[in-house]
């Protein structure tokens, strides 16, 4: 009776200890030295802090956890369907199933090379994920992930997605970074003037001061008429969101294409008293010696690059932002 009672409380230990252990797995708050070898994802990513990626012959990449985004190591915004979609990743990533002891042998053999190291810290500080992402087995048969230091690889999946995973961690600094040409709350716009250098009488400034907008004429801004009220509300509107094609930052020609001509300038003043201005050069001055002179000439294929005050350049459509370059009839 003693050693029946006995065997049931080791059962009921043993069986404790393995709840404990089952539930403590990817709550995203196991310190480095207890994590198993086979815990990736972070299902709540709201404890991520920080996340440094790591690519073959590539400089290590930081995000950093700040508001309602994330800051990479360069003091730059993130793409937001970027970032997120990584995240997404991060707090939905699975085992699909072991590799065999001939696959190990390749993945382990090419992870020093090809392989991607992503750590995680959790809002304290703490390392809680340090693994590394190896590349494709065969024709996308999956992507094996290690845990930094172990031996044994796991093919990993993502619940519903069919592809690479590998693809979804790839990206070249740029490709990180923020599109956003503007995101402004139209609500809290104070003016906007747009400054067109080949043809400055189509310049203008729009202001708005208690719900009631008025026009003027860069030369001479405190000559000021009443617009039409709704054409004026709707061209404030169309900086809610507009993005970039390209952020081209990188470029190698960046200081041959700002000492071009300008053809716009545009700067946007919230009632924060913040300025947004934007330098905007026409790709068709550069690539093909035409000179856009007007609002008026612009081709509808046409790209501007737009030289930000935060020093980014972006690669814009003009059939993304024409609504912008209006001129001054237009509001009459």
């Amino acid at each position: 009776m003693k050693k029946n009672i006995l065997l049931l409380f080791i059962t009921l230990v043993v069986g404790l200890l393995a709840y404990t252990i089952y539930n403590k797995k990817g709550d995203g708050k196991d310190s480095l030295a207890q994590m198993p070898d086979r815990v990736f994802g972070v299902k709540d990513i709201s404890t991520i802090g920080k996340i440094s990626i790591q690519q073959p012959e590539y400089p290590v990449i930081n995000f950093v956890s700040q508001g309602q985004g994330w800051i990479m190591n360069n003091k730059k915004s993130t793409n937001e369907f970027v970032i997120n979609d990584f995240l997404g990743l991060i707090s939905r990533v699975d085992i699909d199933y072991i590799p065999t002891s001939k696959m190990t042998k390749t993945i382990l053999g090419l992870m020093p090379e090809n392989g991607i190291n992503i750590k995680i810290w959790d809002k304290n500080g703490e390392l809680i994920r340090d693994f590394m992402v190896g590349s494709e087995i065969g024709n996308n048969g999956g992507t094996p992930f290690l845990v930094k230091g172990e031996k044994q690889p796991y093919v990993m999946r993502v619940p519903g997605f069919e592809g690479s995973l590998r693809t979804r961690i790839l990206n070249k600094m740029n490709e990180w970074e923020s599109k956003d040409v503007y995101n402004i709350d139209p609500n809290t716009i104070e003016s906007v003037e747009v400054s067109y250098d080949r043809d400055p009488e189509a310049s203008f400034i729009v202001s708005k001061t208690d719900n009631n907008y008025s026009i003027a004429k860069p030369d001479n801004p405190t000559k000021t008429v009443s617009p039409n009220q709704k054409t004026a509300e709707a061209y404030l509107a169309f900086f809610k969101y507009i993005v970039a094609e390209y952020n081209d930052s990188e470029n190698p020609n960046r200081q041959r294409i700002k000492e071009g001509q300008r053809f716009a300038k545009i700067t946007v003043i919230t009632n924060d008293g913040k300025k947004n201005k934007i330098d905007y050069f026409s790709y068709a001055d550069i690539d093909t010696k035409i000179e856009t002179k007007s609002p008026h000439q612009i081709h509808p294929d046409n790209k501007f690059f737009a030289e930000t005050s935060d020093n980014e350049m972006l690669l814009v459509q003009q059939r993304v932002i024409w609504q912008i370059f209006r001129t001054y009839d237009y509001f009459k």
